[in-house]
């Protein structure tokens, strides 16, 4: 990177758990994260999206989580 963009750098701080605002006074430029923004003037787009599937035994058929079919 240092090579290509000798004047950028690179951090990753840990996701906050509440809305900085570091993107509105511009100590960061891209903010990813699984939330949208709580601030309104701040633009946000979807990236990806996750998809969970629970599983639930069925009565009688002798299957536990513990257990592997």
């Amino acid at each position: 990177m240092h090579t290509q963009a000798p004047h950028a750098s690179l951090r990753l701080p840990p996701e906050a758990m509440v809305d900085t605002l570091d993107l509105r006074y511009g100590h960061v430029d891209l903010d990813i994260g699984s939330a949208a923004p709580e601030l309104p003037e701040i633009p946000s787009d979807t990236l990806a999206e996750d998809h969970f599937i629970q599983q639930v035994p069925l009565a009688g058929t002798g299957w536990t989580p513990s257990r592997e079919r």
